[in-house]
C-alpha cells in the first residue's frame, strides 16, 4: 500500500513491533525509514542521545533481516523534533508516517505533545498513528472500523483490508454510528467483499445512539468505545472523517480522549 514509511521511534521496546506493523502496509520492495531524532539541548544530552540510539538502530536491522524487508535506521541532532521529522519525511517522498503514543501514567491527557501535534496536522502524507496495543495486533479477532458517514474514507478501508489480508483475512465490521432514539443495532447485514487484497469477510451494522455524541468530538470517544465493547472488541480503525461531516474530526481532544480510555488496539489514520 505505501512505498515509504517513515517511523520515528523514541523506545527502543517499539522499534521491531513499529516495523513489523509498517511491513504489512509497505508495497513489494518499499522501504522503513527508522527515524530517531535526538534533542538538541546540550552536549552531555547529546552525547547520551547518541549511545542510547544504538538500542534503535541495532533492533531495527535486526527487524530487517527477520522479515526481509528494506529498513534504513537514521539518527539526526536537531533544535525542533517535529520539524526534522516532517522535514525527513517530505525529503525521502514518504507516503507515510507511522507513529506510536503512550500515556504519562501521571496524566491522564498527557500522550499529544508539540511533536505528535505538529506531525499530525501539517505532514503531508498520511499519518497514522497507533496505541501500544495495536503493535501486537496479530491477536486481534476482527477488525473494526466506526463510522459516521455511510462508509468509511476510502483509505481508511484500503488500511483495513490491507490489515486483514495480512493478519489472515481478518473479518472487518464497519459499524455505521448515526443519531436516534436508541442505542441498539437496527439492522445487520453481511456479506464478502471483493477487494484489492483478495477476499475478506465483511459485516456492515447500523447503530443508533444520542445525538449529542454525534454532534461533540467530546463525547465521540466513549460512544465509539461503546460499540467497539459490543462487537467484542478487536483492532479499531478510526478514519479522519471531516470531509464527510463537514467539520474537523481527527482533533486533538478527540484523539486525546480516545486513546486515554481505548482498552484495545487503535489505529487513527488521518489520510493526506
Amino acid at each position: 500500500m505505501y512505498r515509504k514509511i517513515v517511523v520515528p521511534v523514541v523506545t527502543p521496546v517499539y522499534v521491531e513491533p513499529l516495523v513489523k506493523l509498517a511491513s504489512r502496509l509497505l508495497e513489494p520492495d518499499g522501504e522503513v525509514h527508522i527515524l530517531n531524532v535526538i534533542h538538541e539541548v546540550s552536549m552531555p544530552e547529546i552525547a547520551k542521545g547518541w549511545r542510547s540510539s544504538l538500542h534503535i538502530v541495532i533492533p531495527a536491522h535486526e527487524a530487517a533481516a527477520a522479515l526481509d524487508i528494506k529498513v534504513v535506521p537514521e539518527v539526526v541532532v536537531a533544535q525542533d523534533i517535529a520539524i526534522e521529522i516532517l522535514e525527513r519525511a517530505e525529503a525521502l517522498a514518504a507516503d507515510a508516517i507511522l507513529m506510536t503514543l503512550t500515556a504519562d501514567p501521571k496524566h491522564r491527557h498527557k500522550i499529544f505533545g508539540h511533536t505528535s501535534s505538529a506531525i499530525l496536522n501539517h505532514a503531508s502524507c498520511d499519518v497514522l498513528i497507533v496505541n501500544p496495543l495495536a503493535l501486537s495486533a496479530t491477536r486481534a479477532a476482527k477488525i473494526i472500523l466506526p463510522t459516521l458517514t455511510v462508509q468509511p474514507p476510502p483509505k481508511t478501508m484500503q488500511v483495513a483490508e490491507t490489515l486483514s489480508t495480512e493478519l489472515g483475512k481478518l473479518p472487518i465490521v464497519t459499524l455505521h454510528m448515526r443519531s436516534g432514539s436508541s442505542r441498539s443495532s437496527t439492522g445487520t447485514s453481511g456479506h464478502e467483499f471483493q477487494g484489492t487484497h483478495g477476499r475478506v469477510p465483511r459485516v456492515l451494522k447500523t447503530v443508533l445512539f444520542p445525538a449529542r455524541f454525534f454532534h461533540s468530538n467530546a463525547l465521540l470517544p466513549t460512544a465509539i468505545l461503546n460499540e467497539v465493547r459490543k462487537e467484542g472488541y478487536g483492532l479499531c480503525i478510526v478514519g479522519d472523517e471531516g470531509r464527510g461531516l463537514g467539520r474537523e474530526f481527527v482533533t486533538r481532544p478527540f484523539l486525546e480522549e480516545l486513546f486515554a480510555i481505548s482498552p484495545c488496539p487503535i489505529l487513527v489514520l488521518r489520510g493526506a
